[in-house]
């Protein structure tokens, strides 16, 4: 990671970056992005990770996501997920994920079969600005997005205060809030936020 040391992410993200590298034998890349790749990284900023990993047998995931919250105390608001190599390589509905991670709330979900469409958002980021903590460019890790796909998922999700779900397993808690800003060449600078949960496991935003 060649970026300054008094970045005030830095020590934060290197930690994280350490901790999933030894607990984890499966990881292909581990990738910042939003506000402090993109610019704009505040007092109140979070950041924001995404962890690829090799499509192996299921780890203990839920361990992982509580591992990843204590390691997150007292720094910044971690806003993390895991997805498999192939879900990177080839982005598509309907969007699958490993592991959310979200320290502001202390609470994470477990994938199992649903999935997450801010994960179009995040990849089309990481792809244009991701900042390797570890492994090899964002380029090589994850597949291009056509344009129409993105603005397209992102309209289709974000307009008219639409509601947005995430489907997934309950870990140790089971909300995850999404920030994801798009910026660059492939649409316009957007804004998603959101909150909430379900019964079901499902995240309604």
């Amino acid at each position: 990671m060649n970026v300054s040391i008094s970045e005030p992410w830095h020590a934060q993200a290197v930690a994280i970056s350490g901790l999933l590298t030894a607990e984890l034998t499966t990881v292909v890349g581990i990738y910042l992005h939003g506000s402090a790749v993109l610019g704009g990284f505040g007092p109140t900023s979070d950041l924001d990770v995404l962890v690829v990993v090799r499509d192996e047998p299921d780890l203990d995931w839920d361990s992982v996501g509580s591992a990843l919250l204590r390691a997150a105390d007292g720094g910044r608001a971690l806003e993390l997920s895991v997805v498999r190599s192939s879900a990177a390589a080839a982005p598509a509905p309907p969007w699958p994920f490993v592991l959310h991670v979200n320290s502001g709330a202390r609470r994470c979900v477990l994938g199992g079969d649903g999935g997450d469409p801010d994960l179009i958002a995040h990849y089309a980021v990481v792809r244009a600005a991701g900042l390797p903590l570890y492994g090899p460019g964002p380029s090589a890790v994850v597949g291009r997005i056509e344009r129409d796909v993105l603005i397209g998922t992102s309209w289709g999700s974000w307009s008219g205060g639409a509601t947005k779900r995430i489907s997934g397993t309950r870990c140790s808690t089971h909300v995850v809030r999404s920030r994801t800003r798009i910026t660059g060449p492939c649409c316009p600078r957007s804004t998603a936020a959101g909150g909430g949960s379900s019964g079901s496991g499902r995240l309604r935003w």
